[in-house]
């Protein structure tokens, strides 16, 4: 203990005991964890293989036609720009952020967050020249060929690297998102991607990008979209 501050030596933060529930009560839990490690999966998309065709290139996009097998998959279903009223991408948001939660701050949804982890970096609400996340949109990470779409929850400013899509119909939110996080809208994106040290998704192919409108009915639209840290938190200590 200091005279100024107090301090925790660190062999008493060491001898500090963990409650941990009973054996019953973690069997308990079994079956609740298994069902929450589902949701952190999804279908894995094959090895590509060696693939040879004859093909006429005349008024198509080489890109297109060397990436994958089945370019034919990018005339199937509806762009996804008509599900959309709008389609804005992030700004650059270092100035005036800080890595500390302050009141009146907003949360920047990086691809980090995409991904389900907490936010890193907040700055004012009041901020200039930001792209403003409404509750009900769905972001799409720019780079790499994972999409990480996620519906925002709360009111947030977009990263440089993040697409918004404000949606006609937001209840098609949660399905739009599995849709571009699953095996189909995987494939899809790696057909996309373009750059070849880091690859992304430009904005006219997103808006372009095939959604099949049964696909959606085939999906669960009331997956969880609460960070698993959150889940995890309220299952083992508030059960």
């Amino acid at each position: 203990m200091g005279s100024a501050a107090l301090l925790l030596a660190l062999s008493d933060l060491l001898d500090i005991a963990i409650p941990l529930p009973t054996l019953i009560k973690q069997h308990a839990l079994i079956e609740a964890l298994q069902s929450e490690a589902s949701t952190t999966h999804l279908e894995e998309e094959e090895a590509p293989e060696t693939w040879w065709r004859t093909a006429d290139l005349r008024g198509s996009e080489w890109r297109f036609m060397l990436a994958s097998p089945r370019p034919d998959l990018l005339q199937e279903g509806i762009p996804l720009k008509d599900y959309c009223s709008e389609i804005v991408k992030g700004r650059p948001v270092r100035d005036g952020a800080v890595e500390e939660q302050e009141v009146g701050f907003l949360p920047v949804a990086d691809i980090r967050m995409l991904s389900g982890n907490p936010p890193r970096r907040w700055v004012p609400a009041t901020a200039e020249r930001v792209t403003v996340v409404r509750p009900g949109d769905l972001c799409v990470a720019e780079p790499g060929e994972r999409p990480h779409a996620t519906v925002a929850q709360t009111e947030a400013v977009a990263d440089l690297r993040v697409y918004v899509l404000r949606l006609r119909d937001p209840h098609l939110g949660p399905a739009l998102a599995q849709y571009l996080n699953g095996r189909e809208g995987f494939a899809l994106r790696k057909i996309l991607i373009s750059g070849a040290a880091i690859p992304i998704l430009r904005r006219n192919d997103l808006e372009n990008l095939p959604v099949r409108p049964e696909a959606l009915d085939q999906l669960v639209p009331d997956l969880p979209v609460t960070p698993l840290a959150d889940r995890l938190e309220r299952l083992l200590w508030l059960s």
